[in-house]
C-alpha cells in the first residue's frame, strides 16, 4: 500500500542572537477545537466517526464530536516548534489527526492560507500551494524589477529615501541604484506599494524636510515653523495636500529648495 505522507512545518519566529527562541520545544494542541455550536471541530462526518471508530477497534460513538473525553484529552498532538512534524494518513489515527488539523484555527491549511491567519502557528505543506506563492513572489519581483529600470537617477534619489537613507544627495547615483535595488529585492511588494501610492511625491518631499530640519517632530508632533502639521507623516501628507494649506506648501518647498541648493 503506497504510503500517504503529509508534511506540518512551524510558522517561522522570531530569532534572537541567530538561535530561534523556541528551539527543541514542541507546542501541545489539544486534539480538536471547540466549535461556537459547542460540538468538536473534528472535520468527520457521521459515517466516518463509525468507520473510524470500527477501524480502531474502539466503541461506536468514541469519535461523536460531542465526546470531550477522546477529541479533548485523547488525541493530543506534540508539533516540534523548530523542524516539521510528518504524518502517515494511510493509518487511521494518522489520518484523524490530518482532519483535525485541517479544521483547527491555528493550523494554515496551506501556505496561502497564512496570509489569511497571522495567529496560525503551524502549515500544512502543500506543493501546488507553495507554487503559487513562490509565483505570487516572482511576479512581485519582476514587476519591481521593471519599475525600477525605468526610475531615472534623480527619482531614484528620492525613493532611496524612504528607506530612511540619509545624506542621499551627496552621494553618487551608482551608490544609490545599488542600495535601492538591494531594496527592491528585499521586499519588492513594499517597492511596488510605494510606486504606486499616488501620495508619494508628498511622502519624498516630506522626508526631504525631515532630514533638512525644516520640518521638526516635537512629542508626537510634527511642526513647520510655528504651524503644527500633524500628529504622523499620514496627517502632514493629508495637511500639505488640503488647497487650504497652498501658502505653507508653497513656502516649505522653496525654503527646502534654498536648504539643498546652499549645501
Amino acid at each position: 500500500m503506497k504510503v500517504k505522507e503529509v508534511i506540518i512545518k512551524p510558522v517561522s519566529k522570531a530569532k534572537f542572537s541567530g538561535i530561534s527562541g523556541h528551539s527543541r520545544t514542541v507546542t501541545v494542541l489539544e486534539g480538536a477545537q471547540l466549535g461556537q455550536d459547542g460540538l468538536y471541530r473534528t472535520g468527520l462526518t457521521p459515517e466516518e466517526e463509525k468507520e473510524f471508530a470500527e477501524k480502531l477497534g474502539l466503541p461506536v460513538n468514541t469519535l461523536s464530536r460531542t465526546n470531550g473525553l477522546f477529541w479533548g484529552s485523547v488525541l493530543k498532538l506534540r508539533l516540534p516548534n523548530d523542524k516539521p512534524f510528518r504524518l502517515n494518513v494511510s493509518s487511521p489515527l494518522d489520518e484523524i489527526k490530518y482532519k483535525v488539523l485541517l479544521n483547527r484555527s491555528d493550523v494554515a491549511n496551506n501556505q496561502l492560507e497564512l496570509a489569511k491567519n497571522p495567529q496560525a502557528q503551524f502549515f500544512i505543506e502543500d506543493k501546488e500551494s507553495q507554487a503559487q506563492v513562490e509565483e505570487i513572489a516572482m511576479n512581485y519581483l519582476f514587476e519591481a524589477t521593471e519599475l525600477f529600470m525605468n526610475m531615472t537617477a534623480e527619482i531614484r534619489k528620492g525613493y532611496i529615501k524612504l528607506y530612511n537613507r540619509k545624506g542621499a544627495d551627496d552621494v553618487s547615483d551608482t551608490v544609490i541604484k545599488s542600495e535601492l535595488f538591494k531594496q527592491v529585492n528585499k521586499d519588492p511588494k513594499k517597492f511596488i506599494d510605494y510606486c504606486k501610492n499616488p501620495d508619494i511625491d508628498i511622502r519624498i518631499k516630506i522626508e526631504d524636510m525631515l532630514e533638512n530640519g525644516l520640518l521638526r517632530k516635537k512629542s508626537n508632533y510634527y511642526h513647520f515653523q510655528e504651524e503644527v502639521i500633524g500628529n504622523s507623516i499620514e496627517a502632514c501628507i493629508a495637511f500639505f495636500k488640503d488647497v487650504r494649506n497652498q501658502s505653507i506648501n508653497l513656502a516649505a518647498e522653496q525654503d527646502l529648495r534654498v536648504k539643498k541648493k546652499g549645501k
